[in-house]
């Protein structure tokens, strides 16, 4: 038995990293290789299968350490919060360069050429990361930056990495009325504690994938009549974010969507359905 934590450490019955042969026994032991997300956004499943329900997601250029291979599934660690899960080994490539900017609109298209009417090769997601080698002049005098693999995309949606914002929830405002999905990370489907993770992102906060990782990791405990724009609200399961004292935007099954509430209604709604309480938290 342990007390480490599988969905964050790279543990299994069977396998676990070599180095975490001073804290359990596994059967074997790897020591994992690098490998870099080739795909828009790719589910980071529960098991290795297509079926399987996802835990998370993971998003262009992240990078991640493989720690098994089998059956054309790959079994990784998300290096942005240690998150564990299975992709396809079709999704993954050899690691890139460090990435340098980050997408700072709700998306992007990525294009193959300078040439702004060519076909997109994808669509990229706020906080996507990317390596950037160049700035040039695109087609009908479009700013473009050059990525490391030579596509490009439009200046003007990145950021630097070391630009930080001072105001997180004006981001986490861009996904207003995005859809729940629950795993989701990307402005196509996105869950509570994924809209907490991207957008504290940006101001330079690297929060756990999921709830509880999040209620736990932040540890400023505040009452509810000092709630001011940005604190977070816990419940079990659950977590949103105050635009200020009374408003609640949140990424909810009640509605399948990202909403703006009064808190007071969502209080309400919570505890006569849940009986549960809320906890107030300031990042």
């Amino acid at each position: 038995m342990t007390d480490l934590d599988p969905r964050i450490h790279p543990i299994r019955d069977d396998l676990a990293a070599a180095h975490y042969r001073d804290k359990i026994k596994a059967a074997r032991y790897a020591e994992g290789r690098r490998a870099q997300v080739a795909q828009t956004a790719v589910p980071l499943r529960i098991a290795p299968d297509a079926a399987a329900r996802r835990g998370s997601e993971l998003l262009w250029g992240e990078t991640v350490t493989i720690y098994d291979e089998k059956d054309g599934w790959c079994w990784v660690q998300n290096a942005t919060d240690q998150y564990m899960g299975y992709v396809p080994a079709a999704a993954l490539s050899a690691p890139g360069p460090e990435p340098t900017h980050r997408v700072a609109v709700l998306r992007t298209v990525r294009v193959p050429t300078s040439d702004i009417k060519s076909m997109p090769s994808e669509f990229l997601s706020f906080g996507t990361r990317l390596a950037v080698t160049d700035f040039v002049d695109g087609s009908s005098d479009v700013k473009l930056a050059k990525l490391a693999d030579g596509s490009f995309v439009v200046a003007a949606h990145i950021t630097p990495l070391t630009e930080l914002t001072s105001d997180w929830p004006k981001d986490a405002e861009r996904f207003l009325d995005a859809p729940y999905v629950w795993g989701g990370r990307t402005s196509l489907g996105i869950d509570c504690s994924g809209l907490v993770q991207m957008t504290l992102a940006g101001a330079g906060i690297k929060a756990p994938r999921d709830t509880d990782l999040q209620n736990a990791f932040f540890t400023n405990q505040v009452v509810r009549k000092d709630l001011r724009r940005g604190d977070l609200i816990f419940w079990r399961g659950h977590v949103g974010l105050m635009l200020d004292h009374d408003r609640l935007l949140h990424a909810t099954a009640f509605g399948m969507h990202t909403m703006i509430e009064p808190l007071a209604e969502a209080e309400t709604r919570i505890m006569t359905k849940h009986k549960l309480e809320a906890s107030y938290r300031r990042p």
